[in-house]
């Protein structure tokens, strides 16, 4: 009888060094990746933002954090907000609305907080997957209360309506 005998060959493994050097250059890239992302979104805003003092068409854009806007005392026809894993917060309680005032949300993986003044209707109409809105705001039947149109797009995200509280003064 004959012995049949078998050489297995092992792999090679990469040295510990090898692995860390993989890692490290993998994160870099994603650095660089977000990092120029980052920078094309702020790029984005201020195109978005600049004719704002100009005009009555109101755009915001919140990219990655925080943000709160506050409008006051300005005519506005429309205001459109649009955020990206971000947390925005939208104050219209001050502002001048005209006959047809439109507020256009878009949003993905965010929260998107809009406080209107009191004695104002709201037209909600919201569309997209995985999202949740909450409209804390009365219904009112009165016809001469001016009208505020909210038209929201959302992906993954929530958008809250209330009534800005009045402070009281002591």
């Amino acid at each position: 009888m004959s012995e049949e005998v078998k050489k297995v060959k092992k792999k090679k493994k990469k040295s510990s060094f090898g692995r860390l050097m993989g890692l490290v250059s993998f994160g870099m890239a994603v650095y660089g990746a977000v990092t120029a992302v980052k920078k094309a979104m702020a790029h984005l805003t201020k195109r978005m933002e600049e004719d704002n003092e100009v005009c009555d068409r109101k755009r915001f854009v919140a990219f990655g954090g925080k943000r709160e806007i506050d409008l006051e005392d300005v005519a506005v026809s429309e205001v459109e907000v649009n955020a990206l894993l971000a947390e925005t917060k939208i104050n219209l309680s001050e502002i001048q609305f005209t006959e047809e005032s439109v507020v256009t949300v878009r949003s993905a993986v965010a929260s998107v907080v809009l406080q209107v003044p009191a004695m104002v209707r709201v037209e909600l109409e919201a569309s997209g997957p995985a999202h949740s809105v909450r409209n804390l705001i009365p219904t009112y039947e009165d016809e001469t209360l001016p009208v505020l149109h909210v038209k929201a797009k959302c992906l993954a995200s929530e958008l809250k309506l209330l009534v800005k509280a009045e402070k009281a003064d002591k």
